[in-house]
């Protein structure tokens, strides 16, 4: 499929969708119950923050307290990142927000630990910011 989508999470349910925005729109569930693409991660509690980065959905699944990597291309391994390639992603507590210039440096608003987490491969730490009143 060539056209352009919007991407965006079903927190209640659990599913992340896309909706073709073209002369044919059509919303394809690209993972969660019915999708053929729940894997070894299990249900998402709750998904909200998306980012799209270098052919892949990263995806703030928010009760389960971690950031999924979910391939576009329908056929890769679907990534949990709470142990990423080449650095360390913190703890997280109900991260709620992502932001991805791409899949080696990230911005994600961990909720209730109350900060934004900065998080670039290769560095031994993440960078952390206290929210203000957190």
């Amino acid at each position: 499929d060539s056209g352009e989508r919007l991407f965006f999470a079903d927190s209640d349910t659990g599913l992340i969708r896309s909706l073709g925005i073209d002369e044919r729109p059509e919303i394809v569930t690209l993972y969660g119950p019915g999708s053929g693409r729940t894997s070894f991660q299990g249900k998402l509690q709750y998904p909200l923050g998306l980012a799209s980065a270098e052919g892949e959905l990263l995806v703030a699944d928010s009760y389960n307290d971690r950031i999924l990597a979910i391939p576009l291309d329908t056929t890769g391994m679907v990534d949990d990142l709470r142990t990423p390639w080449g650095g360390q992603l913190p703890p997280l507590s109900q991260p709620s927000g992502i932001w991805a210039e791409d899949v080696e440096r990230l911005l994600i608003v961990d909720t209730n630990n109350h900060r934004i987490v900065h998080f670039i491969a290769g560095e031994a730490d993440c960078q952390v910011w206290p929210t203000p009143g957190g």
